[in-house]
Formats: C-alpha cells, structure tokens, sequence
C-alpha cells in the first residue's frame, strides 16, 4: 500500500478505518507522568520502564 491518509489509518478487512491515537495533549501528560515518574525512581531507588504495545493484525 502506497497510500498516505490523514489523519493516520489502518487497512482492516478490506476497509480503511481511522486509528484511535492519542493526541498531543495526551502525549504531553504521558511525558510529564513518565519523568515525574523516573524522578521518584531515582529517590525510591527503583526503575521505571515505558511500555508501548502496537497491534499489527487483530486479536
């Protein structure tokens, strides 16, 4: 598939169907939650892991 769509699309069953993402606000808070977060490990001495999960064909 050559095809660019926006916003960002998936091909389902035939079907080109708009992703549910998050926006930049929501990216935002992730970040801040993620270094406040890391900041706390380094006092609690302990490691705080990011987890990202992408589905590439349907369960």
């Amino acid at each position: 598939m050559n095809t660019s769509y926006s916003p960002d699309c998936e091909y389902v069953d035939g079907m080109v169907l708009e992703r549910k993402v998050g926006r930049g606000r929501h990216a935002y808070a992730q970040s801040q939650l993620l270094v406040g977060l890391m900041m706390a490990g380094v006092l609690w001495l302990t490691t705080v892991l990011l987890l990202m999960q992408t589905r590439s064909m349907p369960a």
